[in-house]
């Protein structure tokens, strides 16, 4: 596609009227096309620290939303905090609730903040505080979603290391580990996880050229693979790498695989590696670079979770755009779009993704400074429904809520087999149970289910399921979503206004089958008059 900018310089080096009106043209008519393309973005709002209310994110700098959608947590590295919003799920909008300060109230570990993950089960956020060189858990509140703190986990303290400018963090999907990046350790830690409570053990580190690791220089992002055991992949700025680590379904610990580095066996546009995300088929990793202003695709073996370099999209290249000083990425949940955030550009640059390769192409760049709040882009992520895309801009203190064109739809393809193994994708039967069947109006359901793939539990652990909601004569209507636990189950409450029907249901993925369960009936009864 032509971008905007290839028109401009285009027609500042022609003098030709009718060049000029031919070019002008030309750039309506990829505008045309851009706008309402499948996985476009429009903007919504922007939230700003010190406006309305707003506090904590002052030099926001990374955003997380929990698995069933009620809320965004932003950190502000400038503010030292983690700011609770609650979340629109009709129309992705943001409401402040509450932020959490380091050495407010108890709260610790989380000066310089630079990371925030929520667990799959909704339970715990995590947020890592580089200046504190530590990871500090808070226990997230399943009907608001206020965070109180539990505990912080410090370098150098209680034998933890590897923490010495504590960065990315991410949760495994079973629920089960935790892992950080420490730039200043050129080190991954691994932390157990305690599913009651979400407090953490220190298991180990993983240190650049300690036992044969390498790669790991000012390490900053980190992503865990869907599925059982699986792999961390770790992303260098300095080693301009993405090391492959096998991960240990029991402990969470770590073995070295291999790393894939800028200039060794063709691999380009990894510069100042920073940024990771992995596709929800577990088929790529994407991996965006800040110094090559480029986003790097991977192809990624399910059996062994090594990667395969498959190419890079670069700034101004192909018209591409948006992709200068390129800080983070994210795949949206349905696997159809990757968006990158360009710390330079002040953009959030799109681009589809083809299910059966993996393979990218641009479709626009988002966002605005100032205007739009995209000012120092640094992180992006997608909703869990994938209809909305949020960006933080740390030079505008602010967080940009987009809506995306064309959400939903499958993760990959059910005819396709899974990256390096071959089959067809495992069978999955999905249940569903009100804890009553007939409830006073106004009053909560507690809905729970189970997730079973009898021939791979991978296809359990850590999946999205959409809980569905019937009133009346009405059809299903998407509730939320939430995330399973690390034997499948999951929970989820909801006020009953009339009586209603609930279904839950996963879509197929190139590894896993589809499932939908049969509908609970749930009764709303009239309040008795006193």
């Amino acid at each position: 596609m032509l971008g905007s900018g290839t028109v401009v310089r285009a027609l500042r080096s022609k003098s030709s009227i009718a060049t000029a009106v031919a070019f002008v043209a030309l750039s309506t008519v990829f505008t045309a096309l851009a706008f309402g393309a499948t996985g476009s973005l429009t903007f919504v709002e922007l939230d700003k620290d010190g406006v309305s209310g707003v506090s904590g994110i002052g030099g926001a700098i990374d955003v997380a939303i929990s698995p069933d959608g009620g809320n965004a947590y932003v950190v502000g590295t400038n503010s030292g905090a983690v700011a609770t919003f609650t979340r629109n799920p009709s129309t992705g909008a943001l409401t402040f609730l509450e932020q959490d300060v380091d050495g407010v109230s108890g709260v610790d570990g989380i000066s310089g903040a630079r990371g925030v993950e929520v667990s799959p089960d909704g339970a715990n956020v995590y947020v890592t505080g580089h200046t504190d060189s530590a990871v500090a858990t808070f226990t997230r509140n399943p009907t608001t979603g206020a965070l109180t703190f539990l505990e912080q986990d410090k370098d150098g303290v209680s034998g933890v290391d590897g923490l010495a400018g504590a960065w990315g963090v991410d949760v495994s999907p079973d629920g089960k580990s935790v892992y950080v990046a420490g730039d200043a350790d050129n080190a991954v830690a691994t932390f157990s996880r305690d599913p009651g409570t979400g407090a953490l053990t220190f298991v180990e580190q993983d240190k650049d050229g300690v036992s044969g690791v390498d790669g790991l220089a000012v390490a900053t992002g980190v992503v865990v693979s869907p599925g059982a055991g699986g792999n961390v992949y770790v992303a260098s700025c300095v080693d301009s790498a993405v090391v492959t680590f096998d991960r240990d379904a029991t402990t969470g610990a770590l073995t070295f695989v291999e790393q894939d580095k800028q200039g060794v066996d063709g691999v380009t546009g990894m510069g100042c590696a920073r940024g990771l995300a992995i596709s929800g088929d577990g088929a790529n990793v994407y991996v965006a670079a800040e110094s090559g202003d480029a986003v790097a695709t991977f192809n990624r073996n399910a059996t062994t979770g090594s990667l395969a370099f498959a190419g890079s999209q670069f700034d101004g290249v192909s018209g591409a755009d948006g992709l200068d000083g390129a800080r983070d990425v994210a795949v949206s949940p349905d696997c159809g779009s990757v968006y990158v955030a360009s710390t330079v550009d002040d953009r959030v640059a799109g681009f589809s993704r083809d299910a059966s390769s993996g393979a990218l192409t641009y479709i626009e760049a988002a966002g605005a400074a100032g205007s739009q709040g995209t000012n120092g882009a640094d992180a992006v992520t997608v909703a869990p429904d994938s209809a909305f895309v949020y960006s933080t801009g740390e030079s505008d203190n602010a967080v940009s809520t987009f809506s995306r064109e064309g959400a939903g739809g499958e993760c990959g393809s059910t005819t396709t087999p899974p990256p390096g193994g071959g089959g067809s994708p495992a069978a999955r039967t999905i249940s569903l149970k009100g804890s009553k069947k007939k409830v006073k109006k106004g009053k909560k359901v507690k809905l729970t289910g189970d997730l079973a793939a009898p021939t791979d539990p991978g296809c359990e652990s850590g999946q999205t399921v959409t809980l569905l909601r019937k009133r009346g004569k009405g059809s299903f209507a998407t509730l939320r979503a939430v995330t399973t636990d690390g034997s499948g189950g999951f929970s989820t409450t909801d006020k009953v206004k009339k009586s209603s029907q609930y279904r839950a249901q996963v879509v197929a993925t190139s590894a896993c089958g589809s499932a939908d369960s049969k509908a609970v009936k749930v009764k709303a009864k009239k309040k008795k008059k006193k």
